[in-house]
C-alpha cells in the first residue's frame, strides 16, 4: 500500500518522537542499561557499527509511545514534583567504558526507580517469576546503580536525596491481559543486585569487550537466538530484535538459507496438488 501525504507525516512524527536517543555511533566504548545480559558477540558488533536510524515500527515502539503518554501525564498532573522522568545518567569505568542509562520515572519520595513495560501474554509470566538475573531485573538494577553513585552527599545531608539505594519496580501493561483475569495493569517491585554488584558485572563485561579490541577478535561464541524462536529458518531474534542484522555474519547465513529455501520452493518440479470439484447435490 502506498502510503498517502498526512499517513506519512503522521507515523513520521512518531518514530521520531520514540527513536533511541543513546549512542548510535561506531567505536563508542558504552554500555547501556540493557547490555549487561547481552552476549559479547552482539556487543562488539554495537561497539564496531553504527546503529542504524529507525525506519519502520519495532518491537519496543508501543512501550517507547507509552512512556511519552506517561511523561505528559506527569507534567499534567505532578503539581508537588514528586516525580522525575527520563532522568539520562552515565559513569566511566577506569578503563575508559562507559556505563549510560535513561531511567523511565523515579519517585522521589518513596525512593523508588519505576520501568515501564509492555509486553506479551508470554513474557508477562516470564516476568512475574522476578528473577534477580533476568534482563528485566537487570535494567532497573543498572538504574539503580547509576542514580546511586551519582548523588552527592551534601544532597543527602540536606535530605534532598535518600542515603540508601532506590528499589526498584516495573509498571506492567500487559498487550495479552484481560478484564476478567485483571493482568492488563500489574505493578512489581524487582529483586535485583545491589549497585556494588551490578558495578561488579560492569567491570567485568568491559574488561571482556576491551582485550577483544585490544587483540582485534571477535568472540568465538555467537548470540543465543534459540529463546525467541525461527520463522523460515531464521531466529526471530534477529529479525525483530537485532539493530545490527545487516552486519552480521551470522545472520547473512541463516538469510541465505532462507533465500535458498523458498527459491527451491518456487522452482520445484514436484506437482501441486489441485482440489476436485465436486457437483453439488440436486434436491
Amino acid at each position: 500500500k502506498k502510503m498517502s501525504n498526512w499517513e506519512k507525516v503522521y507515523e513520521d512524527l512518531i518514530l521520531k518522537s520514540t527513536q533511541y536517543s543513546g549512542s548510535r555511533e561506531p567505536n563508542a566504548r558504552v554500555l547501556s542499561a540493557s547490555s549487561i545480559n547481552k552476549e559479547n558477540y552482539y556487543l562488539m558488533n554495537q561497539y564496531k557499527f553504527q546503529k542504524k536510524e529507525q525506519e519502520s515500527f519495532g518491537a519496543n515502539t508501543i512501550g517507547s509511545i507509552f512512556q511519552l503518554g506517561i511523561d505528559a501525564a506527569i507534567q499534567k498532573n505532578d503539581s508537588e514534583g514528586r516525580y522525575i522522568f527520563g532522568k539520562r545518567m552515565e559513569y566511566e569505568l577506569e578503563n575508559g567504558w562507559k556505563i549510560s542509562g535513561e531511567l523511565d520515572v523515579m519517585d522521589t519520595v518513596e525512593n523508588v526507580i519505576i520501568d515501564n513495560k509492555v509486553i506479551s501474554a508470554y513474557s508477562y509470566k516470564d516476568v512475574m517469576k522476578n528473577i534477580t538475573s533476568s534482563d528485566y531485573n537487570l535494567q532497573v538494577a543498572t538504574y539503580v546503580m547509576l542514580d546511586h553513585i551519582s548523588k552527592r552527599q551534601e544532597d543527602v545531608d540536606a535530605g534532598y536525596a535518600h542515603a540508601e539505594p532506590a528499589r526498584g519496580a516495573l509498571a506492567i501493561i500487559n498487550k495479552g491481559g484481560s478484564a476478567s483475569k485483571n493482568d492488563i495493569y500489574t505493578t512489581l517491585e524487582l529483586n535485583m543486585y545491589s549497585p556494588e554488584e551490578m558495578m561488579e558485572l560492569y567491570v567485568l563485561k568491559a574488561k571482556e569487550l576491551q582485550h577483544f579490541i585490544d587483540t582485534d577478535t571477535m568472540p568465538d561464541e555467537v548470540c543465543d537466538t534459540a529463546k525467541f524462536g525461527m520463522e523460515k529458518g531464521v531466529p526471530k531474534r534477529c529479525t525483530l530484535y537485532c539493530d545490527y542484522r545487516d552486519v552480521c555474519p551470522n545472520y547473512k547465513k541463516y538469510k541465505s538459507l532462507t533465500d535458498r529455501k523458498i527459491i527451491n520452493n518456487l522452482t520445484s518440479d514436484v506437482a501441486k496438488k489441485t482440489s476436485e470439484y465436486i457437483k453439488p447435490m440436486d434436491f
